[in-house]
């Protein structure tokens, strides 16, 4: 009785660890938007379920096993007490068509079993993401795979359609090991967001599940979890996080709170204007020429030397140069850049302010123009940018449409009280212009701005995956000129 019980806490602790594996997506994947435990609506693979901005979802079954073993689609068609493995799958994609888009639906088999080597259904799976693969779907009736398939077809009694939709709704994700693999990749995790990540952490992050279990929470959130995190302090202290300061600068010289590690001084390639450096290049071909290189050259450099997580910037600098340093120290790459907003430090891990909203100020755009695929986005925060914007567009051609965005808030310099404004407005702009990219079929954006620094920096921060190429625009004297060239 004692080893059955020790097996089922390891497996309760694996499903839980792999639980808050998912969990922490929220702050670290835009495109996962809720997490469910034990979901009720879930049929037999209720263990986890993951919520995606696209509306699919992924239903996992989590299943350990303290001897060493393998799966065959035999013995996932073989039940001893009761419905098969297979069955309760079956029974479940049944019941889930009726309540989602069937396209947008996967059943996952996680588990630390591997597939038997001879099974010459599970020999069809892809490596990428478990499932099943052309392969099995083109096999003859008279191949081992194709006989083996037509057995789990009958078992089922399921039609053509059904089963081809149902076997493509599966992944089999088997092998993973509860190791000290898995348990890197979980700490490597927990570490990414800025978390504690040693053993009693996940002890901790295994106690934060079963509560949360006990307490039958209907969903889990970004906001639930960050609750969670501050409550049994999760996270690392700051001094213990690896870090590297940069001294940035396109205006004028200051002392700050911060002795920096690194410096990028640019004012020698503006033009100087009353003793400080103006918005306008000597030479305008050096925005991509030598400044995009430098940056890129310093992250290089600082990557490969001390490999830091936080990026403590400061500066008087260019909104175009913001925009830049975001981007060269991307989300994507794993950095957090904190900036000097207001005399308060603000970083870009900061949860976003669920009432912080950004809207358009002309509904789903305008349409300008057709073939160019190229579209304009202004963006107001400070003030309005709507009467320049138009003025260049109406003396530029080439762009298709146009989209406004601003904080649904009164625009002005207090228009970002707290980093987790400038948070939600970076991650609801980038969202709204991916949209807006992709209905227009774009490949290049044209992106105008009028905000804070730490607007620039945070949406520099987030624009990954959006387009071939974005276009800074810089407003100087008489209009706006183009900048950085972002891809």
């Amino acid at each position: 009785m004692a080893g059955q019980t020790s097996s089922i806490l390891k497996g309760f602790d694996y499903q839980h660890l792999l639980s808050w594996y998912h969990i922490l997506s929220l702050k670290t994947n835009d495109d996962i938007i809720g997490v469910k435990l034990e979901n009720a609506l879930a049929g037999s693979v209720d263990d986890l379920t993951v919520e995606k901005k696209d509306g699919s979802i992924d239903f996992y079954q989590i299943k350990y096993h303290v001897k060493t073993g393998h799966y065959s689609i035999t013995d996932l068609l073989t039940g001893s007490d009761g419905p098969s493995l297979m069955e309760k799958f079956w029974t479940t994609w049944n019941k889930l068509v009726k309540l989602h888009a069937k396209e947008k639906i996967r059943l996952i088999l996680y588990s630390n079993w591997v597939n038997h080597q001879d099974d010459q259904i599970l020999k069809c799976l892809d490596g990428e993401n478990g499932q099943l693969g052309e392969t099995f779907f083109k096999a003859t009736p008279k191949s081992s795979c194709g006989k083996q398939r037509s057995i789990w077809q009958k078992k089922h009694s399921a039609n053509d359609e059904d089963f081809n939709d149902f076997t493509r709704a599966i992944a089999f994700q088997l092998g993973r090991n509860f190791t000290a693999e898995v348990r890197q990749m979980i700490g490597d995790r927990m570490q990414l967001c800025g978390l504690k990540h040693d053993q009693n952490a996940m002890l901790v992050a295994i106690g934060i599940i079963k509560d949360w279990i006990k307490e039958k929470k209907d969903r889990i959130t970004l906001s639930l979890l960050e609750e969670k995190i501050q409550k049994h302090d999760l996270y690392l202290p700051v001094s213990a996080e690896k870090s590297a300061s940069i001294y940035f600068v396109t205006v004028k010289n200051r002392r700050f709170d911060l002795a920096p590690d690194y410096v990028l001084d640019w004012r020698h390639y503006f033009k100087e204007v009353s003793g400080i450096g103006s918005h306008e290049l000597i030479d305008a071909t050096n925005w991509n020429k030598a400044l995009l290189p430098e940056l890129r050259s310093m992250e290089d450099k600082i990557n490969s030397t001390i490999a830091p997580r936080l990026i403590r910037a400061r500066g008087f600098a260019r909104l175009s140069a913001w925009f830049a340093f975001g981007h060269a120290f991307s989300d994507v790459s794993g950095y957090i850049v904190e900036v000097s907003q207001q005399d308060k430090l603000w970083r870009t891990d900061e949860s976003p302010n669920s009432g912080f909203k950004v809207i358009s100020e002309n509904g789903d755009g305008e349409i300008i123009d057709t073939g160019n695929k190229v579209v304009a986005i202004g963006i107001s925060v400070t003030g309005s940018l709507v009467t320049d914007v138009r003025k260049y567009l109406l003396g530029n051609s080439g762009v298709d449409a146009l989209l406004l965005l601003r904080p649904e808030t009164d625009l002005g310099q207090d228009c970002f009280q707290a980093a987790g404004d400038v948070a939600a407005f970076a991650r609801q702009v980038k969202s709204k212009i991916r949209e807006f990219v992709k209905v227009h079929q774009a490949e290049k954006v044209l992106l105008f701005y009028f905000g804070p620094l730490s607007g620039a920096c945070f949406i520099g921060h987030q624009l990954n995956a959006i387009c071939k190429e974005i276009q800074i625009m810089e407003n100087v004297a008489g209009g706006y000129m183009e900048s950085f060239s972002l891809s």
